[in-house]
């Protein structure tokens, strides 16, 4: 098996630069692709799994992922910032190197300890929440999604890792390849196994990346091995620090998509809480595609920010326009498929579907428009604006959501959610124009910008006329 990693990596490092060329544009477009193909796979999927076993089933993976993502509270092992290490490193390997194993090791400790303390409280949180006939694959599920998020979070860093060498064009391959594994896994297995094909098949998918991230990474730094073996007590402190800064900020995110899950099968019961993850995951696959293609920003403005605030200012003010209209146009046409989605995935076009397809893109939109800015805040450190919005958005989505579903129609938690995912995100957004001086237009008056608006805008109404009928 060493003998092909090692005839991997000497390929890629043999490899002529203009197959893997470099650029901004290049990143971006392939992580917007990156985002299509994954929304696509994962639709085809749960169309997949709906039709062999159900939404409530549906509705059981769904919180049993929420549930298992608990154990990221305690992650402080920075290697979500990762990217932003390498960059500054910028082309000194030997730096480079030492931060990646530092970071590869440190998580894998890290969450090997979080699994085995989790396991057991979690899986009795499942069973707690869901009928009796569910118990037995519920416990299947959670000890599965838990050796899935120990293999992601190991995923995530050597991605981050490819963010910081400006080669988010490379990550996003890799990542494309991992989506069609799932895919073909998925539908080999999910029709004589269920559920529990598909998590099997995204263990194997998340296999597979690490192991092609990891190559790459070791083509292209030199002093990297296959196996990571360097730790440097500066450089995890460092990570650390800044992994904790990270944290604090994803706490909030991570508190709130469980307790989303967990309030929609308290107030409506597994079957609504599946439709609602299907409308939740449309809606954030949406945002997802956005945010994929602006992430390859971070390590730019990073760098510009050290060097030269005012030309990272500029770079604000460059690209916000740009993702603005973008964002506008993606929503639009996310409203605009959402009946075709619901025929095609339900066998029916749902009312509950549609009404949350509509909150939820009001509130993705908001959080969406605001993300450049957010990107700002990241490369530049200061994340105070960050960790105050996503923890507005995490209470919020408490507050709001329980008073939806005390309307005694749990599809309405649905609206308390948007409401909070929006009211954060303005918190956000405006602190950090604020702390960081951005002279920024929220509404650009560009014709593209203002076209794309008018288009959501219109694309929602179309959404309400279905949803009344």
């Amino acid at each position: 098996m060493s003998e092909y990693l090692e005839s991997a990596v000497r390929l890629l490092r043999e490899a002529p630069s203009g197959i893997l060329r470099k650029g901004l544009g290049r990143n971006s477009a392939l992580s917007f692709a990156q985002g299509a193909v994954g929304t696509i796979c994962y639709f085809l999927v749960y169309r997949l799994l709906i039709a062999e076993a159900g939404t409530e089933v549906l509705g059981l993976w769904s919180l049993t992922v929420g549930i298992v993502a608990f154990g990221r509270l305690a992650d402080v092992s920075g290697g979500a910032g990762l990217s932003r290490m390498v960059a500054i490193a910028d082309h000194d390997s030997e730096s480079a190197a030492v931060y990646i194993d530092t970071v590869t090791l440190a998580t894998a400790i890290l969450y090997t300890a979080i699994i085995l303390v989790t396991l057991v409280p979690f899986s009795r949180m499942v069973v707690s929440s869901i009928e009796d006939k569910f118990h037995e694959i519920g416990q299947w599920l959670v000890i599965v999604t838990s050796i899935s998020l120990f293999l992601n979070v190991m995923v995530s860093s050597q991605l981050s890792a490819l963010d910081g060498l400006h080669r988010s064009d490379i990550r996003s391959i890799i990542q494309i390849c991992g989506f069609l594994i799932f895919i073909v896994l998925s539908y080999a297995l999910i029709p004589y196994i269920g559920v529990k094909g598909m998590a099997l098949s995204q263990a194997a998918q998340f296999v597979l990346v690490l192991v092609l991230a990891r190559i790459v990474l070791v083509a292209k730094i030199p002093g990297l091995g296959i196996v990571p073996m360097q730790f440097s007590r500066k450089a995890f402190l460092e990570t650390m620090s800044y992994g904790i800064k990270l944290q604090v900020t994803s706490l909030a995110g991570l508190v709130f998509d469980p307790l989303s899950r967990i309030m929609i099968n308290h107030f409506g019961g597994l079957s609504v809480l599946g439709i609602y993850d299907l409308a939740y995951k449309i809606t954030a696959y949406t945002r997802m595609l956005i945010v994929s293609a602006s992430m390859p920003l971070i390590p730019e403005f990073s760098r510009r920010y050290i060097h030269d605030q005012a030309a990272a200012k500029n770079l604000v003010n460059m690209v916000f326009p740009k993702f603005a209209a973008l964002t506008a146009l993606a929503f639009a046409m996310t409203c605009l498929c959402a009946p075709l989605v619901s025929y095609f995935v339900l066998s029916q076009i749902s009312s509950i579907f549609i009404i949350n397809v509509a909150v939820l893109s009001i509130g993705w939109y908001i959080s969406t428009l605001g993300n450049v800015i957010q990107l700002y805040a990241q490369g530049a450190g200061m994340l105070r604006w960050n960790i105050a919005g996503q923890w507005a958005i995490a209470a919020g989505s408490v507050i709001f959501g329980y008073i939806a579903g005390k309307t005694g129609y749990g599809a309405y938690v649905a609206v308390g959610i948007a409401a909070a995912v929006a009211f954060g995100s303005v918190v956000g957004i405006i602190g950090n124009m604020r702390l960081y001086g951005l002279n920024v237009n929220l509404v650009p008056f560009t014709r593209s910008s203002l076209l794309s608006l008018a288009v959501f805008v219109g694309s929602l109404g179309f959404l309400c006329l279905v949803a009344w009928r």
